[in-house]
């Protein structure tokens, strides 16, 4: 039997031979396709990304359960379990129980609770940063980048946290005070509500206030889409509109809000625009991966989205 898949970015066809399974059952997120053949219990894996198919095999006698969060997805049984990144379409096996709930678009966090070891995976690096620590693990929460893993401390769950930073590969230590109210991970950031103090994480130290706009017009005379696809690779696409004749000023910031790149510095006049950037700096010089905001300036209003680079 032969799987066929076909990529709208590439214009291509892509096919894996597989054997003929007494069953399948299929998942698909807009760039992954995971096929479970049974009752052999193999997994194939494909990225519209890298328009490539990867494989792993589970035992016949145990069959795997799936999770998919967008470009992340995992496979688990009593024997093992495989992270799949379909950004990179690179397949990471562990020898322990993934907890769905660790999950992220971004990122991973999940825990061994035989050794006491927490586990961090950021699709940026594609690597694994580890953690062991002496107290027993509760439970994982994730949303996109940051990952957090309560522990009991004191005979009490939700004692302490470990913040697991996928924007920097990085395990962050919390001992709150107060009684366990409750928390929220959201994408690149998390809370922890006590009884008398609320905790914030920020991944990148400081404050930062970046306002996403809705894709739909606005009183200000312009719209700022969200770039496409989102991550990539090589290019990525940024349209705008205008609804009078405008001075528009486009630049690409760091993380750290250091400018990358002035991609429009011009009148335009009423319309829709788009603009492609190929990840380089003002000298033409590729950047690294991570993620970087791009600004539209329109007269004296202004709006940021963010985006992220992969090499």
């Amino acid at each position: 039997m032969r799987m066929y898949f076909y990529n709208s970015n590439t214009n291509k066809w892509t096919w894996k031979d597989i054997k003929k399974y007494a069953s399948t059952s299929e998942n698909t997120t807009p760039h992954t396709f995971i096929l479970i053949g049974s009752p052999e219990n193999e997994i194939f894996y494909y990225s519209s990304y890298q328009d490539s198919v990867m494989q792993s095999n589970f035992a016949d006698d145990i069959y795997p359960t799936l999770s998919f969060n967008d470009t992340l997805a995992c496979v688990r049984s009593d024997e093992k379990s495989v992270l799949f990144n379909a950004l990179n379409c690179t397949i990471h096996e562990k020898d322990f129980n993934f907890n769905y709930t660790g999950l992220g678009t971004g990122s991973a966090a999940f825990f061994n609770p035989v050794d006491k070891t927490m586990y961090g995976y950021s699709i940026l690096s594609n690597k694994w940063t580890t953690n062991t620590v002496q107290e027993e693990l509760y439970v994982c929460y994730n949303r996109e980048y940051i990952g957090l893993i309560s522990v009991w401390l004191n005979g009490k769950a939700n004692g302490k946290y470990y913040a697991f930073n996928g924007l920097a590969d990085s395990w962050v230590e919390l001992t709150p005070e107060g009684i366990s109210v409750s928390n929220v991970v959201g994408k690149r950031s998390a809370l922890v509500v006590r009884s008398t103090h609320v905790y914030a994480f920020d991944p990148y130290g400081s404050t930062t206030d970046i306002r996403t706009l809705p894709d739909d017009p606005i009183t200000s005379g312009f719209i700022l889409s969200q770039n496409y696809p989102n991550p990539f690779i090589n290019l990525t696409n940024i349209e705008y509109k205008l609804s009078t004749p405008s001075k528009v000023i486009l630049k690409i910031f760091n993380s750290l809000g250091q400018e990358v790149r002035t991609l429009v510095d011009e009148h335009k006049a009423p319309g829709e625009w788009h603009v492609t950037w190929d990840g380089t700096n003002g000298n033409n010089k590729p950047v690294s991966s991570g993620i970087y905001n791009y600004q539209l300036q329109v007269g004296n209003a202004k709006a940021n989205r963010s985006m992220i680079l992969m090499r």
